[in-house]
């Protein structure tokens, strides 16, 4: 599971600085409810993210992969 996760930081860390959350969270603190904003937009942007990462997680166990489990070849 290891090299999975080391496989997939880059795309995280694609998908965590892409520019539209990047714009949507400076608008959101020049708004005048930033206080109130901020917070929500966090909230909601990690359940979103854990959720979909629950999903693909859950759906990648059926895949069929297991570890060890193939024969290696020469």
């Amino acid at each position: 599971m290891g090299p999975a996760i080391g496989d997939v930081i880059p795309l995280a860390l694609g998908v965590a600085l892409s520019p539209i959350p990047i714009i949507a969270v400076i608008l959101m603190l020049l708004s005048p409810k930033a206080q109130e904003n901020g917070p929500a937009f966090l909230v909601g942007w990690v359940a979103g993210l854990a959720g979909v990462s629950l999903v693909v997680t859950a759906l990648s166990g059926n895949a069929g992969l297991e570890y060890g489990g193939g024969e290696r070849g020469a």
